[in-house]
C-alpha cells in the first residue's frame, strides 16, 4: 500500500456538513432472538427514506452568491416485518437531519456534470449514512449480543435498474 496519497487526488469537497441532529431515534432487543440460529437478516430488511430542501436565503447570514444551504432528513428502519419473524438481535429506527453547504464557486469549478440538488442529494445521504451506521453500531456494541456494523451502501447519482434475476 502506498505511503501517501498524491495531493491532485485529494481535496476539500464543495459540499460541507455544518451540522447534524438525530430526530428520532428507537433501539430494542429482539426478545425472540435465538442466538443459536443464525440471523436471517439481509439489506432487503433496510428500509430508507430520504428528504431535501434548500433553505431561505433570507434565514442565512452568509453570502448566497456563493453558498446554498440545504437540509437533508435520512432514515433507516430495521424492523420485523409483519408475519415474517427476522432472527436477529436487534430492532432500531433512526432519522437524522443534516445541514449542508454548498460551495457554488467551487463545483462550478470542478466542471461537475450534475445539478447542484442532484450533487447534495447524491453526497448528503452517503454522508449522513455513515453517521447513522456509527451511531447504531454503539449503541449494539452495549447490548447482550454480539454487534454488527450496517452494510456499506452504494449511493448512485442515477436510478440503476437491479439486475436481472436469471
Amino acid at each position: 500500500m502506498p505511503e501517501s496519497i498524491n495531493r491532485s487526488l485529494v481535496g476539500m469537497s464543495p459540499i460541507q456538513l455544518r451540522g447534524y441532529y438525530v430526530r428520532e431515534f428507537n433501539f430494542r432487543i429482539n426478545s425472540d432472538f435465538d442466538p443459536g440460529k443464525p440471523s436471517e437478516s439481509s439489506f432487503n430488511d433496510l428500509q430508507f427514506k430520504f428528504q431535501l430542501g434548500s433553505l431561505d436565503k433570507k434565514d442565512i447570514q452568509e453570502d448566497s452568491e456563493i453558498y446554498e444551504f440545504w437540509e437533508s432528513m435520512f432514515s433507516v428502519k430495521y424492523e420485523s416485518g409483519g408475519t415474517a419473524r427476522i432472527n436477529s438481535p436487534y430492532y432500531f429506527s433512526i432519522s437524522i437531519t443534516g445541514l449542508f453547504c454548498l460551495n457554488k464557486k467551487s463545483y462550478e469549478k470542478r466542471g461537475m456534470q450534475m445539478g447542484n440538488k442532484a450533487f447534495i442529494e447524491h453526497n448528503s445521504q452517503s454522508i449522513l449514512y455513515g453517521i447513522v451506521r456509527q451511531i447504531v453500531s454503539s449503541f449494539m456494541d452495549k447490548g447482550p449480543f454480539p454487534s454488527a456494523i450496517l452494510p456499506t451502501l452504494f449511493f448512485s447519482p442515477v436510478n440503476i435498474a437491479p439486475p436481472d434475476k436469471a
